[in-house]
């Protein structure tokens, strides 16, 4: 019975075994929870100005974002509930739009929780009865077309609290909640954690969610990894619409599917027995609008089947007769051709094997881009810094990289039979023949685009943007496409090359740590004479630049954390709007290198995120100072006797200090 299959999807866990992700979306088992979209904490016409200020990146970046995206959520389900088709099918039941939102039960506001009481002007004075909530022109209720959405006002942060919106679930036969909304790490992380302690199959939808800040969403996200499935929108639009090309009813979890024993120990026999266990027979859907003169359901009843191995030879040159499959459903599904089965070759000794390092270096760079993968990453960002100091990169798919398999279904290509080295070329002229200012060749340079430099990765620089998280980054050397060669042009090579050269000829090596300087302009200010506008007019080591920017460096503070650079102290400089931020030295230099130009890509980005521009420039206006990035070296002696980190050039009397010239 359909009332009896709509509770279902619970009892087919098996408990340890299965996972969250054996469970795509049911239209007939799912609703969309939308939390939170509402005028009084989305609409920026009725923020005031200091809070539009505070709030820059929730209202100019994370809020708009989500919208658009719940806005497509909204269209598809709200389609697939109101399908005529559909709802035949599955007797009504599922796809259903739920929106919560803040609206007290009293025109006082004395009913909303004590939280709410507690947290300012906002949250305890929310729309009442006589002036009800509103909402966003494009993220509206609609409960007169269709079969209407549900709404459910709050009056606390988790909507299971201060609501019946479990009991109306129940009553509903919903089974998935898909979340999203506002705040990611307050109302939605609470709804999560609730709902998947209920026994909700949840899914939250990452880029449908807003936070006030970067390091707020990903703190959400992490804190309900554990409770539900994190998912793009763009995942959540392929389960429904491969759900309604198979026509679901039940799904079929690769869990669930008969164990096969293990092989059984070899003997004199001469045959080797498959047997799957005893199960009862499955139903696979049918796809219910196309034509068929079978059975709408395929019964597969699990059977043994026996392979024949003759006893005296290594190899078999039977032919189907000596293969006995037993699993006959109503229709035929599984099929073995017996050309696979001609010929079984003798494999190696295990003396005459021996692992290859290449299979070795590729194991290890797939599991490292699978696992990057997992965490949500889409795009390999190939990169490399030119001659003028730029950064030089392209974007691969990691589904491209990893063998193509991925979200679209293509069948494995040849595209990675030479590993990641094959991936990206660069035309030489852009590593040393453009400009810093445009994109035109230099003639004295003699380079031009007919000759490319292939991108070698370096995995050691392999990092997360948490500013783009669905992005990952790795600098790389430059090689002669044909030759295989480092090329001479190669930035990152030419530093290798110093550090090897200073080592193997010299015995020393290099202690560095850098302080970088910018400046933040508005982005959206300029003077008459077409100059940007600083943020303020703060000298140097004034708190000024601190005080105005705290919510600024926090955010860049956690951004550097998250790719492992440290940061030993941020203090304003001498020019209006200047900062300088110092990073941890390192005894390597190429990962110092490496940790500046993420930190200074870093800059910008956060610097975007909150409405400024952060310049780089030696001189901007000849009436402030310029903007510098100073290094501190130190050598060390690699063939001293005492320690590898001895000072190379120590003082005549203070060995820790450096020797006069």
């Amino acid at each position: 019975p359909k009332q009896q299959q709509q509770q279902q999807l619970s009892k087919l866990v098996q408990q340890g075994i299965s996972q969250r992700s054996n469970y795509p979306l049911i239209p007939s088992r799912m609703a969309l929870l939308i939390i939170d979209i509402q005028d009084h904490l989305s609409n920026l016409s009725s923020t005031s100005a200091d809070e539009k200020k505070q709030k820059h990146y929730f209202y100019n970046t994370s809020l708009p974002s989500a919208v658009k995206n719940i806005e497509l959520l909204l269209d598809i389900v709200r389609s697939r509930r109101d399908d005529d088709h559909y709802n035949k099918v599955d007797n009504n039941f599922g796809s259903e739009i739920i929106f919560t939102y803040l609206e007290a039960l009293t025109n006082d506001c004395r009913d909303v929780s004590l939280d709410y009481k507690l947290s300012g002007p906002k949250l305890s004075n929310l729309p009442g009865p006589t002036t009800p909530a509103t909402f966003l022109d494009n993220i509206k209720p609609c409960t007169n077309i269709g079969k209407g959405d549900i709404l459910i006002p709050k009056t606390s942060c988790s909507v299971f609290n201060s609501t019946n919106l479990h009991y109306v679930l129940q009553n509903l036969h919903i089974e998935q909640l898909v979340i999203c909304g506002q705040l990611t790490d307050q109302c939605v992380e609470s709804a999560v954690r609730d709902a998947a302690d209920l026994g909700y199959f949840v899914t939250v939808v990452e880029d449908a969610c807003a936070a006030q800040s970067v390091d707020g969403h990903s703190k959400g996200l992490w804190g309900m990894k554990g409770f539900a499935r994190i998912v793009q929108t763009a995942q959540v639009l392929k389960e429904l619409e491969e759900a309604r090309k198979d026509g679901f009813v039940a799904p079929i979890p690769s869990a669930l599917l008969p164990p096969v024993e293990p092989y059984p120990a070899m003997n004199t026999s001469e045959s080797i027995t498959f047997a799957a266990k005893p199960s009862t027979p499955m139903l696979l859907p049918v796809e219910h609008h196309h034509a068929s003169n079978d059975s709408e359901s395929i019964v597969i009843s699990a059977k043994p089947f026996t392979y024949m191995v003759p006893a005296e030879s290594h190899h078999a040159t039977t032919n189907a007769e000596n293969i006995t499959a037993a699993t006959q459903p109503t229709r035929e599904i599984f099929s073995l051709p017996s050309t696979s089965l001609q010929s079984i070759p003798v494999i190696k000794s295990t003396s005459d094997w021996s692992r290859s390092d290449a299979n070795d270096a590729s194991g290890i760079s797939n599991a490292l881009l699978n696992a990057i993968r997992f965490a949500g990453v889409k795009f390999l960002r190939f990169a490399a810094v030119d001659a003028m100091n730029a950064i030089r990169c392209k974007a691969v798919p990691l589904d491209r990289i990893l063998g193509g398999h991925g979200h679209h279904g293509h069948e494995e290509d040849d595209d990675n039979k030479y590993g990641l080295n094959s991936f990206v070329t660069l035309a030489e002229v852009c590593i040393a023949g453009l400009p810093s200012y445009a994109d035109c060749m230099i003639p004295d340079t003699k380079l031009d685009a007919r000759r490319v430099l292939t991108v070698k990765p370096d995995l050691g620089s392999l990092k997360i943007l948490p500013y783009a998280s669905q992005t990952a980054m790795v600098l790389g050397t430059l090689h002669d496409q044909v030759t295989g060669e480092l090329s001479p042009l190669c930035t990152r090579g030419l530093l290798h090359r110093v550090i090897e050269s200073a080592r193997d000829d010299f015995g020393l090596a290099f202690t560095v740590g850098a302080e970088i300087e910018f400046t933040l302009f508005h982005d959206d200010k300029t003077k008459q004479d077409d100059m940007p506008v600083a943020v303020d007019e703060s000298l140097f080591g004034h708190a000024t630049t601190l005080n105005q920017q705290e919510e600024f460096i926090s955010d860049l503070y956690d951004q550097l954390c998250k790719q492992n650079i440290s940061v030993e102290l941020v203090h304003a400089e001498s020019a209006s709007g200047q900062l300088e931020i110092v990073l941890k030295y390192q005894l390597d230099p190429m990962k110092l290198a490496d940790n500046v130009v993420l930190a200074r890509e870093t800059i910008r980005a956060v610097a975007r995120l909150h409405g400024m521009r952060a310049l780089f420039l030696p001189k901007i206006s000849a009436a402030q100072a310029g903007n510098g990035m100073h290094l501190h070296f130190s050598f060390r002696n690699l063939r001293s006797i005492n320690s590898p980190k001895s000072n190379a050039f120590p003082h005549e009397t203070i060995p820790d200090a450096i020797s006069s010239l």
